[in-house]
């Protein structure tokens, strides 16, 4: 799915079309865009969520945060394991 801005509107053989520019880009795309072939309109930009959601996609990255969970989990389960020790061994006279 590719996401562009509308930056200017232009008669072209009599009909109008649209100008657009991806976010990726500095210049405005070749091909220009009829009304039909605009699907939407942004109502709200959260930047950061697409910075992650940029990050999420790689393979590596997700790979990455999978091995994370993983020790992240297993750290917290021996971490909970030695606080109950401790909490049986104050209880004992």
């Amino acid at each position: 799915m590719r996401i562009n801005k509308v930056i200017d509107r232009l008669v072209e053989e009599g009909r109008i079309v649209y100008q657009t520019k991806s976010n990726n880009n500095f210049f405005p795309d070749k091909e220009h865009v009829a009304k039909n072939q605009i699907i939407g309109k942004v109502i709200i930009v959260v930047p950061i969520l697409g910075i992650m959601l940029e990050i999420l996609q790689s393979k590596i990255t997700t790979i990455f945060i999978i091995i994370f969970l993983i020790l992240k989990f297993t750290y917290n389960k021996k971490v909970h394991k030695r606080e109950l020790k401790k909490m049986r061994n104050l209880r004992k006279p």
